[in-house]
């Protein structure tokens, strides 16, 4: 049965400190488990939050996220069923990219802002179209750890990741630059180089011009 035990805090000179007080719980497998806090409000305010969860079913041992992301991701990794391939893409995608960025934060310690950051330090060392299926691992194991009650929710909310088809940008050139290259190239072809800045043709129909076409009356 969850209750408040009060407690002085005996100093190393034999003196006593302000109290303590230990909020104590029993958790659905029979087990005593307790946290401690300075004023009794707060222990309180956590009992009546345990206690909720605990008639609801959404318990979770705070103990239980602890346990390293590494050490929860690599029982998880070894539960899957994945061909040869995936198998090997998994353990080489948490092994390179994750573990030295959260590998040993506790679970339920990890925030969004480390996962946003986590991918945008990403960002710059992969293509996008990776760092979206790095980022999907990551999210497989919030999401093995909330079903098996080491979390109640997971960091990657909200999380903005990379466009896999960056918008592309074109380049003008200046007149300038045009003439350049035209007096550069061969001079069999600075016509088309001249036709092709000027036109905005694609190569294809640059190379079916012929002189005659667009300038004679038809005849």
């Amino acid at each position: 049965m969850a209750h408040i035990e009060k407690r002085k805090q005996q100093r190393s000179d034999g003196s006593f400190g302000p109290a303590k007080y230990r909020a104590r719980y029993t958790t659905p497998d029979g087990r005593e488990r307790s946290q401690s806090f300075s004023r009794r409000l707060d222990a309180q305010n956590f009992l009546t939050a345990m206690s909720h969860s605990l008639l609801t079913g959404g318990y979770v041992d705070p103990r239980a996220g602890k346990i390293t992301f590494r050490a929860f991701a690599e029982q998880w990794r070894k539960l899957q069923v994945h061909g040869d391939g995936t198998v090997n893409s998994v353990e080489q995608h948490l092994r390179l990219h994750i573990y030295p960025h959260i590998g040993d934060r506790p679970i339920a310690s990890i925030r969004p802002g480390e996962i946003q950051g986590m991918v945008q330090r990403l960002t710059k060392e992969l293509a996008p179209s990776t760092v979206h299926v790095v980022y999907g691992r990551v999210v497989a194991v919030f999401r093995a750890a909330i079903r098996d009650r080491i979390i109640t929710s997971t960091p990657c909310e909200d999380i903005k990741l990379p466009s896999r088809n960056p918008a592309s940008t074109m380049q003008v050139l200046s007149t300038g630059q045009v003439m350049a290259i035209a007096d550069a190239i061969n001079p069999r072809y600075r016509a088309l180089v001249i036709a092709g800045a000027g036109t905005g043709q694609r190569p294809g129909e640059l190379f079916g011009l012929v002189a005659r076409r667009g300038f004679d009356s038809g005849k």
